[in-house]
């Protein structure tokens, strides 16, 4: 059995997708129900105590080598995670974000109704006093 874990390890290791599908196959194939690694630890469970922590450490070895693999590959297939070639990122990003808040605008409207007739904006402190 640990010849087989290393032979899969080995395929594991040489394994490059070419598509998303291919990569989805993969993962399947290796983590699914019907999986290598579940036929492994099925296999697992029947083998002497005297086998088991080296075939464990051999099968953990080969889990993590799959995952690693799943991960390092699936974000080259992603469409978010990919940016186009002609975009220079040391540009300064300018955002128009947000809008008026609605009070606002309504202030505005009458100030400038209020223009219109012939009143003037003052601006100056809200108070009077002597001082």
């Amino acid at each position: 059995m640990l010849k087989k874990i290393e032979s899969v390890l080995k395929e594991v290791l040489e394994y490059s997708p070419k598509t998303a599908e291919e990569l989805e196959n993969f993962r399947i194939n290796h983590l699914g129900k019907n999986g290598t690694m579940n036929r492994f630890f099925d296999e697992f469970k029947q083998t002497p105590n005297t086998e088991k922590k080296e075939l464990g450490q051999a099968l953990n070895k080969l889990k993590k080598a799959i995952q690693e693999k799943l991960n390092e590959k699936k974000y080259s297939f992603s469409e978010n995670f990919r940016q186009p070639s002609n975009v220079d990122l040391s540009k300064p990003v300018v955002e128009n974000t947000g809008s008026r808040h609605p009070l606002k605008l309504i202030r505005n409207e009458i100030i400038d109704i209020f223009r219109r007739i012939g009143f003037s904006l003052s601006e100056g402190p809200e108070i009077e006093d002597d001082w």
